[in-house]
């Protein structure tokens, strides 16, 4: 009896010390430096909803919302574009397929990668390749406010580059783990699967 017990309290030791060596190291962000306070992400899919995520980065809270009154895959199905804005206002007022805004509070430990992350990228970082750009598939926009009060604007189109990827990964994740609707887990998810081809090419880079 004692062995067993002595076996139990030796492998329960043994689980808690993996857990705890698995968490990850908290990140330490130096305020005295510059730094991004707030950004915004742009996501235009071709044929889908587009959204909006912003992020306050002090202040630490995140606002989803439609990038768009129109709502696309309704709209476009109906077919018949003269009464388009009966459509589009009917169809929003019903919540046919458009995001339901939403605001949610986020910890240190939720935006501090973010900061890092932008805090590491170069000047090739905010530029765009104009010759890979194209315009189908999902466009991307990054609005950036720094804490010096200067703003920088990236726009790759479809084409972000790995870091830019990155932010856009970890902020549209970020707005699934914290969103509780349905139909915005449904547009997100689709959003996601935009991402795909891009995760294909970044993950052997």
């Amino acid at each position: 009896m004692h062995t067993r017990f002595f076996v139990f309290v030796l492998t329960l030791t043994f689980v808690m010390g993996c857990e705890n060596s698995e968490k990850k190291e908290a990140i330490i962000i130096d305020k005295t430096q510059n730094h991004p306070v707030f950004i915004k992400l742009g996501l235009y899919p071709s044929f889908d909803q587009p959204a909006e995520v912003l992020i306050n980065l002090e202040e630490r809270y995140l606002l989803v919302y439609n990038a768009s009154p129109y709502v696309y895959e309704k709209l476009n199905q109906a077919g018949g574009h003269d009464k388009i804005v009966d459509k589009q206002f009917s169809l929003s007022s019903k919540g046919n397929y458009s995001i339901v805004p939403f605001h949610s509070k986020l910890s240190i430990d939720e935006v501090n990668p973010i900061i890092q992350l932008i805090n590491g990228f170069s000047a090739k970082d905010y530029e765009v390749d104009l010759s890979k750009v194209m315009f189908d598939g999902m466009c991307y926009s990054y609005q950036i406010l720094y804490s010096n009060n200067e703003f920088k604007e990236i726009n790759p189109m479809n084409i972000p580059n790995k870091k830019q990827f990155q932010l856009s990964e970890m902020i549209i994740d970020l707005a699934l783990d914290k969103n509780q609707n349905d139909t915005n887990d449904s547009i997100l998810g689709i959003v996601k699967g935009y991402q795909i081809p891009l995760q294909e090419k970044y993950k052997w880079e």
